[in-house]
């Protein structure tokens, strides 16, 4: 399975590194339209190792609480297994 996340256009994303310049993480910083409201940090597809398409989904981020959640689901999600 492989998992592909593009970042949304109202968040920054910087690559974090270690010394030897391995990739060890990445930061988001939203941009929220109201101190309240909800940012989209990534939209997210995942897909089988066959090329089928398992889910799609976008991960959110409260500007009240920080909580981050997956939303936006638009197909079921079925066990790689059952390919």
């Amino acid at each position: 399975m492989k998992v592909h996340l593009e970042i949304s256009p109202d968040t920054k994303c910087n690559v974090l590194r270690d010394a030897g310049n391995n990739v060890i993480g990445l930061e988001f910083e939203p941009a929220f339209t109201t101190e309240r409201g909800q940012a989209i940090l990534v939209y997210g597809k995942a897909v089988s190792t066959g090329g089928k398409m398992l889910d799609r989904f976008a991960l959110t981020v409260s500007g009240t609480t920080g909580k981050v959640a997956k939303k936006n689901r638009m197909t079921t999600v079925q066990p790689a297994v059952d390919d």
